[in-house]
């Protein structure tokens, strides 16, 4: 699998980095993780084409996560040809129909077609199989019905998303193992939001799941990244550390 960084930052807004979006290669899927603001333009520019994606992910609904679903539909609508077009699968977490449709009313025939369907899957603790890669979810410690993600390819490669999430068994449960786990480290331990994680937090999550590599993501600028990284080491974790950026390219 490969996985490329879209965005690695928060809502906050900042030059280096911006609100999360991810893109991962597995098998034949192309998927689409979380389209926060802007993620469809930093896709082209890295050279991917976003009117080729089999599936698109959302962990929970606030705006960095998901705003570009929007201006996503209105581009595959306007920009494809009748013989490129194919159905639109989206996987997100319960309550996700009932937050689209009323997002939606406002454009009504600008994003949809009657040439294919928009294909809406809520997810809790449910198990896929695509080809080259299943998934399973788990609710995480956030807003309502927030999940987060574990890919696994069929060569064995594991890859772990948590969205957005506070410590809690159930990231730890997911996480058990993994060969990559892309974790939220939003917030310095002395600036802990409600909701989130902190370095400390994100420390005994690695140690608790055993997980190989850890990609940190979705960093407020207020985060001190090498204390962030430092703090996490001193809770035990002995893996890999991997400071997400725009536009960076992992390999699962």
């Amino acid at each position: 699998m490969e996985l490329l960084i879209l965005g690695s930052g928060t809502c906050a807004p900042t030059p280096r980095r911006t609100p999360p979006g991810y893109f991962l290669k597995a098998g034949a899927e192309r998927i689409f993780i979380d389209p926060g603001p802007g993620a469809i333009n930093r896709l082209v520019a890295a050279g991917e084409d976003p009117l080729n994606i089999t599936c698109i992910f959302i962990s929970h609904f606030h705006l960095d996560h998901c705003a570009d679903i929007i201006p996503y539909l209105f581009s595959y609508k306007s920009c494809t040809k009748p013989n490129q077009r194919k159905d639109i699968n989206i996987v997100a977490s319960a309550g996700f129909r009932k937050f689209f449709d009323q997002l939606a009313v406002p454009y009504g025939e600008w994003i949809f077609s009657e040439e294919y369907e928009i294909a809406i899957e809520e997810a809790r603790t449910d198990n896929w199989k695509g080809s080259g890669v299943s998934f399973i979810t788990a609710p995480m410690l956030h807003s309502l019905n927030a999940i987060g993600f574990r890919f696994e390819a069929d060569d064995g490669s594991t890859l772990v998303y948590s969205g957005d999430t506070a410590y809690c068994q159930e990231i730890i449960n997911l996480s058990k193992g993994a060969d990559t786990l892309l974790i939220e480290c939003s917030m310095p331990d002395n600036m802990l939001v409600e909701g989130h994680m902190t370095p400390s937090g994100v420390g005994q999550v690695s140690v608790r799941s055993e997980v190989k590599k850890l990609v940190l993501t979705h960093i407020n600028p207020q985060q001190n990244i090498e204390l962030a990284m430092q703090t996490i080491l001193d809770c035990g974790y002995k893996g890999e550390i991997v400071v997400a950026e725009d536009g960076m390219r992992l390999t699962i």
